[in-house]
């Protein structure tokens, strides 16, 4: 029954000159990058991309940690998504991203990326300037 379900599909449009577009899921994107520690109220960036088989524009999704996930786009195929978050609490967080072409499909979560906002925040470069006596 599927068979002559795709037959009559793929009859029909041939039949009305549509060709019948197939839609793909964008690429998985990479791990989010952007910087590993901050303090609670600081704004940070993170960057994400992904393609799109049909080159479809992309919206993103993070996952901020917490219960907390917003949309941003739509981009075009293939361009970096730069957006920026704060954190209201200290501890640890994962951030992951997932992309959607236009047409709805989604691909996978990205793997995660570990970030910790720190209560008593120290700038690395601060850190090291102190502990070698400066």
């Amino acid at each position: 029954m599927k068979t002559i379900i795709t037959v009559l599909t793929a009859s029909v449009c041939i039949l009305i000159g549509t060709g019948c577009k197939r839609n793909a899921p964008p690429t998985t994107p990479a791990v989010p990058v952007g910087p590993a520690i901050g303090a609670p109220g600081e704004t940070l960036e993170f960057r994400v991309a992904s393609t799109d088989p049909e080159n479809d524009g992309v919206l993103y999704r993070f996952d901020w940690g917490g219960d907390t996930s917003e949309w941003y786009g739509v981009f075009p195929s293939g361009e970096t998504c730069a957006v920026s978050h704060a954190w209201v609490s200290a501890g640890n967080y994962q951030v992951r991203a997932q992309a959607q072409d236009d047409e709805g499909k989604m691909s996978q979560w990205s793997d995660a990326f570990a970030l910790s906002i720190e209560s008593v925040f120290v700038h690395p470069a601060q850190a090291a300037r102190t502990a070698i006596g400066h």
